[in-house]
């Protein structure tokens, strides 16, 4: 990479300083870097020849490594530390390097504001991170399994450093507490300080021993330059210290120290990093066999939740309309339902709260998703696809305008009464009926009693022969008046064919 001018720099924005260098944020975006938040590492005035020679060039040599490195080392590379990417020159000449930012979940708040979460912060009793205010951001790396999995991830960085790459073989050299920050969820670690990474056959290396963490070998004289295997003294210090807290920690060498935090190493870490910090150089394994180790008993300890099922209540809906997703699940804690394109997402819901189902409202149609999460890792499942379809417009109007049908042929409805069958049609006239006059009848007349038999007799005899007439009167009454009234109503017409 050539090396970018500092006046292209744009505004520089203080972001810390060390014994050797100061450290600014970028303020311009360069297309070199597309999409990359920069900082500027600028060595002091203060260092001077022919110190300031060595650095500079040991900061050259990590440029040019990474140079070396195909696209897909690199990006490994990157993940894992914040490597020197280009120098930056000033007046002619080299001044420092270009590197990129460290990301801000790297970092916690403090007493002091925002600064960097370094492995050394681990090591604090919990009443020493209370006092320094950092005890409630640092509360996740607490948790035993993070510790170890952030070790895991430690062995794994030193790993890709160490990898062969054609004929190179890097080292570090300087690793301490200082040198790595640390992210928690999830737990990620980042090499920093890359500046003085170097291949083990430059000879011309300059590359520093921190207090406490000094190989037997460089103590005894035994060889005055580093290598991967004092990498891994090193790595294997710096990873039982950073499982270890309380007073004395940043000082632990024994694996089983009562230091560290119980349960994380078995029998069969507790020996193997035993070899890694031995005295004996041909004991000690290599970073690869600290990682495996480490990966497999995080994979040990760890209960990450299981996803059974995921389903949505409907898969088609009114855009607007509530859909309930549901689940079911063993060890999860929370549940986080969120769209596959990322512009959707509901964190923290209870993973037992909610049996008949959470309801949503997504703004746009696609795939949701269901991530079960504990404090040991998630698990993803696809709940259904989701459709929307959307109502019609409707416009209602008091006065709509007549509807015409283009095409159609004019009908004209026939009048109703012409097309009826011929039914005699009666007059609305109401015709009176004759008065019927009812008969008299006769008064009776009874002759002198001679004596009560015969009276009685003829008493019974005389009333049936006056009803008797009174019936034949009244019917020929009603008979004679009925006829009348027949006799005055129109004649109906003669029938016709029968209608089909």
């Amino acid at each position: 990479m050539k090396p970018i001018r500092a006046d292209r720099l744009g505004t520089l924005t203080p972001l810390g300083k060390g014994g050797m260098a100061q450290v600014y944020r970028v303020g311009n975006p360069l297309p070199e870097f597309p999409n990359e938040t920069l900082a500027f590492k600028k060595l002091l005035p203060s260092i001077v020849e022919p110190n300031r020679t060595k650095l500079l060039t040991a900061m050259r040599t990590a440029v040019g490594l990474r140079d070396l490195l195909g696209p897909a080392e690199q990006a490994e590379l990157d993940a894992v530390a914040v490597w020197p990417l280009a120098m930056v020159q000033e007046g002619g000449g080299d001044v420092g390097l270009l590197m990129r930012c460290i990301p801000d979940d790297f970092f916690l708040d403090t007493r002091n504001g925002r600064e960097v979460f370094e492995l050394q912060l681990l090591c604090t009793s919990t009443k020493q991170a209370t006092a320094m205010g950092y005890d409630k951001s640092r509360e996740r790396a607490d948790k035993p399994l993070v510790r170890l999995a952030l070790a895991a991830r430690l062995a794994y960085a030193m790993e890709v450093v160490h990898r062969p790459r054609g004929g190179q073989r890097l080292v570090y050299g300087d690793m301490n507490l200082k040198n790595v920050a640390v992210a928690t969820d999830p737990p990620r670690v980042l090499l920093m300080d890359c500046d003085g990474v170097a291949d083990v056959g430059d000879t011309s290396r300059t590359q520093p021993n921190t207090f406490l963490f000094f190989p037997p070998e460089i103590i005894g004289k035994q060889q005055k330059l580093q290598d991967q295997v004092t990498d891994v003294y090193k790595l294997a210090l710096a990873i039982m210290r950073g499982l270890s807290t309380g007073q004395a920690a940043t000082q632990v060498k024994d694996p089983a120290s009562p230091k560290i935090i119980s349960g994380l190493l078995d029998p069969a870490g507790v020996a193997l990093f035993r070899s890694a910090v031995d005295s004996d150089r041909a004991r000690r394994p290599a970073a690869e066999d600290l990682k495996e180790y480490l990966v497999d008993r995080v994979l040990d300890l760890a209960s990450p939740p299981v996803l059974l099922s995921a389903e949505l209540s409907d898969e088609i809906t009114l855009r607007g309309s509530e859909v309930f997703v549901r689940w079911t699940h063993q060890g999860a804690r929370t549940v986080r339902i969120h769209s596959a394109v990322g512009n959707f997402s509901v964190d923290g819901i209870a993973a037992d709260g909610y049996p008949g189902g959470y309801p949503i409202k997504p703004p746009t149609a696609g795939e949701i998703r269901v991530t079960a999460v504990n404090d040991d890792g998630e698990d993803t499942m696809s709940a259904g696809r989701l459709r929307y379809f959307e109502i019609p417009d409707v416009h209602v109007s008091l006065h709509p305008p007549p509807v015409v049908l283009d095409g159609l042929p004019s009908m004209e409805l026939p009048r109703t009464h012409a097309e009826l069958p011929p039914y005699p049609m009666h007059s609305a006239e109401v015709v009176a009926v004759p008065p019927v006059r009812w008969p008299q009848v006769p008064p009776l007349r009874v002759a002198a009693l001679g004596s009560p038999a015969p009276l009685a007799r003829d008493l019974w005899q005389g009333i049936g022969r006056a009803y008797h007439d009174a019936s034949e009167r009244i019917d020929l009454a009603i008979r004679a008046a009925v006829d009348d009234a027949t006799r005055t109503l129109p004649a109906p017409p003669p029938a016709g064919p029968p209608t089909p």
